[in-house]
Formats: structure tokens, sequence, C-alpha cells
């Protein structure tokens, strides 16, 4: 239950309009025609056993709305509205949806139906968060996202009956579980402390395997690692990193539950992770060092195409840009950030570096539209940015 704020506290807040805006229409839409300019100060869970408080400003969030009675539930959102509550927010079934509407029109309360995919855990995390960095500075909001993706790690743990860590791309933790009694080996509490995966023997393959795969993976027991649930983090074909589970149930197959939990959470975590700057740049750098590597020809394992999104069946194209002149106004990390900025638009898995003064940008290969068709284009936008040549 959230704690409780008293009307003396200075809280900050939120408009209606704003969260629905912030969490998205896949996660939260509103049903009727609720004020979208009430302010939401804080969250509360519904207890059936105990009478509403007057707390302005909160929304109320009802997890039991599928069992009770739509009487019961026009009752309690005609009481929160005279209580001074922002809204409701509730699961429901779309065959409801217009039952529920009319009791947001008849009581004049706002409800807001929040997605299946969604654990009422999560979604309070992420009001909470939302919240908590409206007024903070430009540091506090780089961490946008990442408080989440700690809920949803614990939720998963829960789940699992072990630990549970989610990396980026260059397999940092950037969230772990936390869950009293999880299952959990030398080798994660090593990586939790260091926020980074040991090196193992078995690392190269895992991650090159897990990222090539569209379904979750479980590895058995590995020398004094238990065994482990792992599934790719992606936004489209982009990846984004990884997330993994110690499975307390043992050596049994992934079953479908399984697969169906994990396959959930790291939907959920790709758009924390899009959403959280930090983050993004965090992902930037390791993509950076794959095609490095790759121009360089050196310490090449084979994971790289598959970390940079890239099918390793349809191959990919590579694009050079220099600039005409040798004008030492324009700096080779100028042309390479407009390059990447400007490709990333038609092509997301676009990566681009500088290297001996050019600038070598990755796409994979399309052979509907050939990588010169991008760069035609481009280079006007180049001349005007940057300066002809």
């Amino acid at each position: 239950m959230s704690s409780p704020i008293s009307p003396n506290e200075q809280r900050e807040t939120i408009t209606l309009g704003e969260l629905l805006l912030a969490l998205g229409p896949d996660t939260a839409t509103l049903l009727g025609s609720g004020d979208t300019t009430r302010a939401i100060g804080g969250t509360d869970f519904f207890e059936a056993l105990e009478d509403l408080r007057g707390d302005p400003e909160t929304l109320l969030l009802v997890p039991s709305t599928t069992e009770m009675p739509f009487a019961r539930l026009s009752s309690l959102a005609e009481r929160a509205a005279q209580l001074g509550y922002s809204g409701l927010a509730v699961k429901c079934r779309e065959s409801d949806t217009a039952s529920y509407t009319a009791i947001s029109e008849s009581s004049g309360l706002a409800i807001i139906q929040v997605s299946e995919r969604l654990s009422w855990r999560l979604f309070d995390a992420y009001v909470a968060h939302l919240l908590g960095e409206q007024h903070h500075s430009e540091d506090t909001h780089l961490n946008r996202g990442i408080e989440p993706l700690f809920a949803l790690a614990n939720e998963l743990a829960e789940y699992f009956g072990g630990s549970v860590a989610i990396e980026d791309l260059g397999r940092r933790i950037i969230a772990y579980s936390s869950v009293p009694g999880q299952l959990i080996d030398a080798l994660r509490t090593q990586g939790i402390l260091t926020r980074r995966v040991p090196d193992s023997p078995f690392n190269d393959d895992q991650y090159r395997t897990v990222l090539r795969s569209e379904e979750p993976l479980k590895y058995p027991r590995l020398d004094g690692e238990v065994p482990r649930i792992a599934c790719a983090i992606r936004a489209g074909a982009l990846p984004l990193g990884t997330i993994w589970a110690i499975d307390a149930s043992g050596e049994a197959p992934l079953t479908e539950e399984q697969s169906r939990r994990i396959r959930a959470a790291a939907t959920v975590a790709a758009s924390h992770m899009l959403d959280d700057i930090r983050v993004r740049r965090a992902t930037q750098i390791p993509r950076e060092n794959r095609l490095r590597t790759l121009l360089e020809g050196r310490e090449v394992i084979g994971s790289e195409l598959a970390e940079l999104g890239i099918s390793e069946e349809r191959g990919a194209a590579l694009l050079a840009f220099a600039h005409g002149r040798h004008d030492p106004a324009v700096a080779p990390e100028q042309l390479c950030s407009a390059v990447q900025r400007h490709l990333a638009i038609h092509r997301p898995e676009a990566i681009a570096v500088v290297r001996n003064s050019r600038v070598y940008a990755l796409v994979a290969d399309d052979p509907t539209r050939p990588a010169a068709g991008l760069a035609s284009p481009l280079l006007p936008i180049l001349d005007r940015l940057i300066g002809p040549g």
C-alpha cells in the first residue's frame, strides 16, 4: 500500500493527461471522458475491507474489479469522486469496457484501463517514478526507466524463484532482483557487486545464441552456474540487451508459461530502456565497439552482426563518408553524428563510427533498397549541416 501523505506535506503532481501520455495507449487508456487536467499526487491500493479515506489527488488502484459486481464498482466510483480521488485504475475485459465507461460518465470520475501485460506492482512503480521526476534535476531525469526495471526483475524472481538480472548490450547489469530467499549463485553475486557480467568460457556462445533466437532459451547447470533462462530484449529487430533468470525448478525443460512470462517482461523492459537516456547511450557504445571490431578484423567472435540487430542470413552493407575538403573546422565526429542520426530514421539498426578520419556506417542489406539509395538523399543534408564536400 502506498504511504499516505498528509495534507501539509508538499508533493509533486502530474495531470491525468500527462500520465496517460507518458504511459502510452498500449499501457493505459482512458474509459469515458474523464477530466484529463485532474492532478495526481500519488497512488493507493483499494482494500475491500477498509473504508475509503479522504485522500485528494490520489489515483486509486483497484486490482479486483473483474470479480466485483458493477453495482459495487459504481458505488465505489461515486464515493471516490466525493472524496476527491483523481480516478480509478482498473483491469477489465474488453466486453466490459462499455459498462466501465458508463460508470465513469455517471460518477464523474476518470477510469483508467491498465494493460493486462503490466503487473500492478510495476504500474504503481512507474506512476511513482513519473511523479518523482517532474521537478527534479536533469541528472535525476536521466534515471527514468531504471526503477521500474528493478520492480520488473523482482516480479520475475518471485515467479522463477531465482535471481534475475537485466543487462544492456555491453553486458552491464542495469537492474537486478532483491527478493528474500531467491536462489542465487556465486557468478550472479559477483555480477551484481561489480554491475558487470563476470568472464566465463560460456559467455560469448551463450550471448550470441540468445541474441539470435526469437524465443527464450534455457541453459542447464554449467560448472558453478545453476540453470538459467535467457531472453533477448529487442525494439523491433534492434537488440537492446538481455534478461537472465535463475530457475529454481532445476533442470526441467522450459515451460510455455515460463516462456510467456519472460517474453512479456522483455517487452516491458524494452519500452523502459528505449525511454531511458542513460541506457540508450550505454547501449550505443558497445554497438560502436562491435562495428570497430569488424572493421579492424581482430578478435571477431562471430556474434557481432547479431548484437547489431542484423540478420546473418541477409548480411550487411557498409557505407563510407569522408569530407572532400581538408577543413579543420569540420570534425569527423560531427559528420558521424549527422550520418548516424539521419540513417537511423530509415534503418533503426544503423550504426556509424569514425576511423582514420572517415565515417563508416553499417546497415542491414536490403535488396529492395540498396545502400546507395540511402546515401544519395543524405548527401545534400550533410552539405547543408556541415558544408559542401
